[in-house]
């Protein structure tokens, strides 16, 4: 027979599942909500323009990796050999301390997406299921990375790819 205590204990480990549980799961809209914040930005706007907060192509340094000369903007340290090779992507871009990644590739978004996955877990990371065939998060144990989101957005014929990947320990 289960004394009070035992009721009690039972409830609070319950209570702290769930607490873990929506904590995770906020922590994920949360990121999405700054996916999409980062993805509007981006885009040239005509109110943007009149307060001062669209971001042109000289507001982000980026990496040309067609050029032959130095790069302007410079991946963090083990982010290739860690996340993703993005030595032969179009317009890298490089933002907010190295913990947002941005390129181009041709095709559609859920292929992309889908190339994107296996090149990430064939590294080590292990998909979280989003429920999209175009985004999603991604994990990985003991590594300097060890939280990763992915989106894909169609733009045109061609994806606009936005990596949101702090180093571990990073707020």
């Amino acid at each position: 027979m289960r004394s009070a205590r035992d009721s009690a204990q039972g409830d609070a480990r319950r209570s702290r599942r769930l607490l873990r549980a929506l904590a995770i799961v906020v922590g994920l809209v949360l990121a999405c909500c700054a996916v999409d914040a980062v993805l509007r930005l981006s885009q040239p706007s005509a109110m943007g323009d009149a307060l001062g907060i669209g971001a042109g192509a000289e507001d982000f340094p980026s990496r040309d990796t067609v050029s032959t000369g130095p790069a302007q903007a410079e991946l963090p340290e083990g982010f290739e050999s860690e996340v993703l090779d993005l030595t032969r992507v179009e317009g890298l871009r490089v933002a907010a301390g190295g913990t947002v990644v941005g390129f181009s590739l041709q095709g559609d978004a859920p292929e992309a997406f889908a190339q994107l996955s296996v090149q990430l877990q064939a590294r080590g990371w292990l998909a979280v299921e989003s429920g999209r065939p175009d985004c999603g998060s991604f994990v990985k144990g003991d590594a300097t990375y060890t939280w990763l989101f992915v989106s894909c957005s169609q733009v045109g014929d061609g994806v606009s790819v936005v990596l949101q990947c702090p180093k571990s320990g990073a707020s």
